[in-house]
């Protein structure tokens, strides 16, 4: 049976960029299997999960296997790559997501499924203790609709614990943040390479619907515009997020990690300075 709540890394979440064009249910398989595979106590190229346990805690106990489905999401799954920043330098340079190999895709090994998962990648998504972690309720992966509804809100649920620049805080209180995030970073943490109109119209709007509905999250959203005459340029996007037990965001504290940074990889600094300009008054569209 799976959790109510199922518990990532931060600092995984926070990097994450998923390089596919996988369904919401995709994506709830994935990162289900991602979930299973920290559980193990060692590094296996090969997880075991009870089919059955994993189908019901997603779809319900009245959906039956399918095949062809099955075999779909896997090709899906196949054409796919998570790709990572430099705080993770094991898996910087991309690593397949979990997949089934081809001969073993209708075979249940005393129930379960045999996922083929890269080793990196299974160690980047264990939890250590003093790790900050993002809390993903199991409603939203079992019903969002959208695939974007369950990346925008781990990367947000990420920002709040601190894998952000702080120069991104615009204000701060007990129940509620505001947070101006550049384009490029929103675009980068959905996946999403379409135009800003595309973005706002097939990525924010319905992702936030999703969430507002299926969370105990407040979520809003403003394009930040450049100043001038007319529609200005989109230069970012202002977050308003609400949520019963949200805090000021945590400082990042920097873990030691057991492979060293290349070279070439510069961090770049964190700004500490929290400012308080207004919010702009020109909201989305939904």
């Amino acid at each position: 049976m799976l959790p109510e709540i199922i518990t990532f890394p931060a600092v995984t979440i926070g990097s994450m960029e998923v390089g596919g064009e996988l369904t919401a249910g995709d994506l709830a398989v994935m990162l289900t299997v991602l979930w299973y595979a920290a559980q193990q106590t060692r590094d296996g190229v090969h997880v075991d999960i009870d089919e059955k346990v994993m189908r019901n805690g997603l779809f319900g106990p009245k959906k039956a296997r399918d095949l062809k489905r099955d075999g779909e999401r896997l090709g899906r799954l196949d054409q796919t790559r998570l790709f990572f920043d430099e705080r993770l330098p094991d898996v910087q340079n991309g690593v397949p997501a979990p997949t089934i190999d081809q001969g073993m895709r209708r075979v249940l090994v005393d129930g379960c499924q045999r996922w083929t998962i890269d080793t990196a990648l299974q160690a980047a998504f264990r939890i250590h203790d003093n790790d900050d972690v993002v809390q993903v309720p199991l409603a939203l992966l079992q019903r969002a609709k959208c695939r974007f509804s369950t990346l925008l809100y781990m990367r947000v649920a990420a920002w709040i614990e601190g894998e952000l620049d702080r120069k991104w805080i615009r204000r701060a209180t007990e129940d509620k943040l505001l947070l101006r995030v550049p384009l490029q970073e929103v675009k980068e943490a959905v996946g999403f390479g379409g135009d800003t109109a595309q973005l706002a119209k097939y990525v924010l709007a319905p992702a936030i619907s999703e969430i507002t509905t299926l969370t105990d999250w407040h979520l809003n959203a403003v394009l930040v515009r450049a100043p001038g005459r007319g529609l200005g340029k989109v230069l970012a996007v202002d977050f308003l997020i609400g949520r019963p037990t949200l805090v000021t965001p945590k400082p990042r504290v920097r873990k030691p990690k057991q492979q060293e940074l290349p070279p070439n990889v510069v961090r770049l600094p964190v700004s500490q300075r929290i400012t308080q300009r207004p919010v702009p008054d020109e909201s989305i569209d939904f």
